[in-house]
C-alpha cells in the first residue's frame, strides 16, 4: 500500500521510493578481478557489460520516453542474457573469490541495476554526478587541512556553497 500524505485539504498518494544501483558499481568489480587475475569470465562479463554502455552513449541526451523505449528494445534482450550467463558462471567459481563475490553482487542488485531499463530518466550510471561533486570534498579536504587561521569553521561551509553554485550553473545537478 503506498504511503499517503495530506496535501491542501484532500489525500494524494505518494510514489514509493525505488533504490536504482549503478553499473559502473558492478563494472568496476569485474574490472579489478580482471586486472587482478586476467579472467576470461571477468573480461567477457565487461564486454557485455559494455554492450549496455554503447547504446546508453548513443541515446545519451535524447528525451527520457525515447530512452525508455531504446532500452527496452536494445538494451532488455541484453540484459536478460546476462543474469542467466552470471548464474552459470557461479557454479563454475568459488563463491569466495573476487570473480564470485563480483557475480553475487550482479546478481543480488539485479532488481536495482536494471531499473534505468523502464525509466528514460535513470541513467545507467552515477559517474558523471560523482565526478561533479568530487571538486567539492576536494576543496573542503584542501581548506581543513590547510593552516588558515582566520576563521577556520567558515572555509568549508564557503567551499560548500561555491561548489554547490559551480555544479548547480553546470545544469549536472
Amino acid at each position: 500500500m503506498p504511503a499517503r500524505m495530506r496535501q491542501s485539504g484532500g489525500l494524494r498518494r505518494m510514489r514509493t521510493v525505488q533504490l536504482a544501483f549503478y553499473f559502473a558499481h558492478a563494472r568496476r568489480k569485474f574490472w579489478d578481478v580482471q586486472v587482478a587475475t586476467k579472467s576470461p569470465t571477468a573480461a567477457e562479463a565487461l564486454q557485455r557489460i559494455a554492450m549496455f554502455y554503447a547504446i546508453e552513449d548513443r541515446i545519451g541526451g535524447l528525451p527520457a520516453t525515447h530512452r525508455a523505449a531504446v532500452r527496452q528494445t536494445d538494451t532488455r534482450p541484453l540484459i536478460e542474457d546476462f543474469k542467466p550467463w552470471l548464474e552459470a558462471r557461479l557454479l563454475e567459481v568459488s563463491k569466495k573469490s573476487g570473480l564470485g563475490k563480483a557475480i553475487r553482487h550482479t546478481i543480488n542488485h539485479s532488481d536495482g541495476l536494471t531499473r534505468f531499463i523502464d525509466d528514460g530518466r535513470i541513467e545507467i550510471d552515477s559517474n558523471t554526478v560523482e565526478r561533479s561533486i568530487k571538486a567539492i570534498g576536494l576543496e573542503r579536504r584542501t581548506i581543513c587541512s590547510s593552516a588558515v587561521k582566520a576563521a577556520p569553521r567558515h572555509g568549508p561551509c564557503r567551499s560548500s556553497t561555491r561548489q554547490s553554485c559551480k555544479t548547480s550553473t553546470r545544469g549536472t545537478i
